[in-house]
């Protein structure tokens, strides 16, 4: 496991002797109901160590997800250019009604995102593309606060450099800039023209409270 994060997880484990993973499997369940970080009824987390991955794997994550992401894009382009070659995708045709329409902004798909792991803590696999309301990156940011804060987290801390990966403002960027496309104008949306890209029963908005304009 060459440069993974192997170390800094077994290191981890051991600070967590009986007391201290009580105290921080407490303060994280205290943490989820005050901010609201349900699915539905169901807590998005329940353990008391978030996913470690070193400079070195995040490096080899960005490079795989760029990879794929020009392959995805030239596989767009020429599918939308060439009917033949769209059929192998056996759309329906509400669906060719669909993507002959012009949403008004140029990326097909601008909050997508890729599932993925890593085998054996270096090969790199990726097991799914979603397309879905972007709840995701608010939930990853709001539980990177809470787990910085857990009893086991500040131990840490002590010995090893632990750096959340921000991603909501790079969602809330690509949803300003279309919106910007479609409706023509560089001025960002009202709160009430927001709430709509964010109309889903398992997304708490408060996560999304970031400086733009008037959602600051």
């Amino acid at each position: 496991m060459s440069e993974s994060a192997g170390g800094a997880i077994a290191a981890y484990h051991e600070l967590l002797t009986d007391q201290v993973a009580a105290d921080s499997q407490g303060q994280l369940e205290a943490q989820l109901r005050a901010r609201g970080l349900y699915f539905g009824d169901r807590p998005i987390c329940t353990v008391v160590r978030p996913r470690f991955m070193s400079p070195g794997q995040h490096r080899t994550l960005q490079a795989g997800v760029a990879r794929i992401m020009r392959a995805f894009a030239r596989a767009h382009e020429a599918a939308m250019a060439d009917a033949e070659l769209r059929g192998q995708f056996g759309l329906e045709d509400w669906e060719e009604r669909l993507i002959a329409s012009d949403p008004g902004f140029t990326e097909p798909s601008p909050t997508s995102r890729l599932d993925a792991f890593f085998l054996d803590g270096e090969s790199l696999r990726f097991t799914e593309y979603n397309a879905e309301t972007p709840a995701g990156a608010g939930y990853n940011d709001a539980l990177s606060t809470v787990f910085y804060g857990l009893p086991v987290m500040r131990r840490s801390l002590r010995r090893y450099d632990v750096r959340p990966l921000p991603a909501r403002h790079g969602v809330l960027r690509v949803l300003l800039d279309a919106y910007e496309q479609r409706a023509g104008r560089r001025e960002p949306p009202s709160i009430v023209e927001a709430i709509r890209y964010f109309s889903h029963p398992d997304v708490s908005l408060s996560f999304w409270r970031v400086s733009a304009g008037p959602m600051a």
